[in-house]
């Protein structure tokens, strides 16, 4: 499965085509070390990424003292974010619990790993583009999974070494691999 424009290279996988989708799960963590998924909204609806993606950008617009005042500094935000924390925490359970079982592992509990909820906005102008974001790396964890925006920028680098654009695409999740799920696929 891929997106309607081509647009994105990574695997697509449809979190509700399992077991069918075991074999191209697994394929794209060794080819890829990520891939985007689809049909989620059982855990996390459509409308929660976006009344978070609304409400983040709201809160990271205001100046820092605000921001640290407390976790509801915006009325509402702190039970959304939770709320999105606790659903994305599940969308992650569910796909790393399909890798581990696709490359053999059962009887596996990831419930007491811990998880790290972040969001970060990088100021995006003409003078800074190039200059800004994350310089490269690799997650020191299980998973990393993201909701990215429309303005794009999220490169990967293929196992081949290849470094390849992420476009925007809406409704799914970009989940990659860290540096401990790497080691077992």
């Amino acid at each position: 499965m891929a997106d309607a424009g081509g647009r994105n290279p990574i695997p697509v996988i449809d979190m509700q085509g399992f077991p069918g989708e075991s074999a191209r799960l697994i394929k794209a963590c060794e080819e890829w070390g990520c891939f985007r998924i689809v049909n989620f909204q059982g855990v996390l609806a459509e409308s929660l990424m976006l009344e978070m993606k609304e409400m983040l950008g709201s809160l990271l617009e205001l100046p820092t003292e605000i921001k640290m005042r407390n976790r509801d500094v915006i009325a509402g935000s702190g039970a959304t974010i939770l709320k999105y924390a606790k659903a994305v925490r599940e969308v992650m359970m569910e796909i790393g619990h399909k890798i581990v079982e696709g490359v053999g592992v059962h009887d596996v509990s990831l419930e007491d790993w811990v998880c790290q909820f972040r969001f970060n906005k990088y100021n995006c102008s003409p003078e800074t583009v190039g200059s800004s974001g994350l310089q490269l790396h690799t997650d020191a964890s299980f998973l990393t999974v993201l909701q990215d925006d429309e303005i794009g920028g999220l490169e990967v680098m293929k196992t081949s070494g290849e470094f390849v654009a992420l476009h925007p695409y809406p409704g799914t999740l970009v989940v990659n691999l860290g540096d401990i799920a790497a080691v077992s696929c």
